[in-house]
């Protein structure tokens, strides 16, 4: 009975070590919050909100926020990236009033600790009303250094509520009125380049562009983006040349490529395209940095809008986040804690070895005991008894 109450008791211990090696450990989350989170303006103004990382002492190398707004009362202008990150993304809807954005490290190790301005939005007020702005906790991240953890808590996320009218609080940034138009271009549009030609590399995250020369070109523009016809990234002006390196693109990720030559002010149609893969091995998929010698296409399309319009590619644009694959059952736990795990259990087999593997040993067989002595042991001689002998009777 004292060997059972043993057993149980040791697997009542062994129970609840192994939930507590299984079950998540407890982090202090880290947030993004809003400044301000209020605030009224006027109807047409443009006003600004800060989006604050606070990484609660972590160590962080990179984050990803999903920012859901009020499509028919906002509009979302280009984000402004602060240097907390080197490497930036954005990814803006305003049809559907949702945006992504994405912050990253360069290199293994390098992470960002502590509390500051990531990024600023700015917003147009279109309509009179209460304009909502909140984050979407489940596409949301920030992932910890050592353990990519993530350590975003929902219930720290800041929601935001700004009051439109037509007679706001002040506050708001008038928008600026348009400029006088410049001085109409003169120069004849080149022809667009041909025999263009992507490759991988040289370096990691790198294609490398060739193309042949247009005659009447001053410079060259360059535009690409996730898929076909889907540029989202450019640069006016790469120089007077036949090859370019775009660097800063996500390792493994398949890119689309297109060149437009510029005579001074006039551009041509854009070159047939052209794709290949960056160097280097695909990402967890989690983050989409933004090459920061690079533009959104919208902000170059004045400079190098080629003959055969961009606006047609640009409303193509349906951003959609990357897809996330939610950390593993043996990832969240860590491989140190299966390690515990591990030897608990390995530990636990033992012991139940020991208790049940023993066989009861055979009885042992009985002593035989020793008969009492006989009357004739000990040298004693019983005398023969006299036998009475008579004759028999004969007749």
């Amino acid at each position: 009975m004292m060997r059972i109450n043993f057993l149980k008791s040791a697997l009542i211990f062994f129970f609840f070590c192994f939930l507590s090696l299984t079950l998540p450990v407890a982090v202090k989350a880290a947030t993004f919050s809003l400044d301000p989170v209020n605030k009224e303006v006027k109807k047409g103004d443009e006003f600004q909100v800060k989006i604050i990382l606070d990484t609660q002492s972590k160590k962080v190398n990179a984050v990803e926020a999903t920012i859901v707004f009020s499509k028919d009362l906002l509009e979302l202008k280009t984000p402004s990236f602060t240097n907390l990150f080197p490497l930036n993304s954005q990814s803006v809807d305003n049809n559907n009033g949702k945006a992504v954005f994405d912050s990253a490290e360069t290199a293994g190790g390098v992470y960002y600790q502590g509390s500051g301005e990531w990024l600023t939005l700015t917003f147009t007020a279109q309509q009179n009303g209460t304009a909502n702005l909140n984050f979407s906790c489940s596409d949301s991240r920030i992932l910890e250094l050592e353990t990519t953890q993530n350590l975003l808590g929902c219930s720290g996320l800041s929601v935001g509520a700004y009051t439109i009218s037509d007679s706001g609080g002040g506050g708001g940034e008038p928008t600026p009125t348009s400029a006088a138009p410049g001085p109409a271009c003169t120069s004849s549009s080149p022809s667009a380049p041909t025999n263009i030609n992507a490759v991988s590399g040289p370096n990691n995250g790198e294609v490398t562009l060739r193309w042949n020369k247009s005659s009447s070109t001053t410079h060259y523009g360059v535009v690409f983006g996730p898929s076909s016809k889907n540029y989202q990234y450019g640069a006016a002006n790469i120089g007077n040349t036949d090859v370019y390196v775009v660097k800063s693109l996500v390792p493994g990720q398949l890119y689309y490529f297109a060149v437009v030559a510029v005579n001074n002010c006039a551009p041509s149609g854009f070159s047939p395209e052209a794709s290949a893969r960056a160097k280097g091995a695909t990402g967890t998929g989690l983050l989409k940095p933004t090459p920061t010698i690079y533009v959104p296409i919208e902000e170059i399309l004045p400079e190098i809008e080629p003959t055969v319009s961009a606006a047609p590619f640009v409303e193509e644009i349906i951003p959609t986040p990357e897809p996330t694959v939610a950390p593993g059952f043996f990832e969240q736990i860590g491989f140190g804690r299966i390690l515990l795990i591990a030897a608990g259990l390995l530990f636990l087999l033992l012991f139940l070895i020991l208790i049940f593997g023993r066989k009861k040993q055979p009885p042992s067989p009985p002593t035989p005991q020793t008969p009492p002595a006989s009357p004739n042991q000990g040298g004693l001689v019983t005398p023969p008894q006299e036998i009475n002998e008579e004759p028999l009777n004969q007749s």
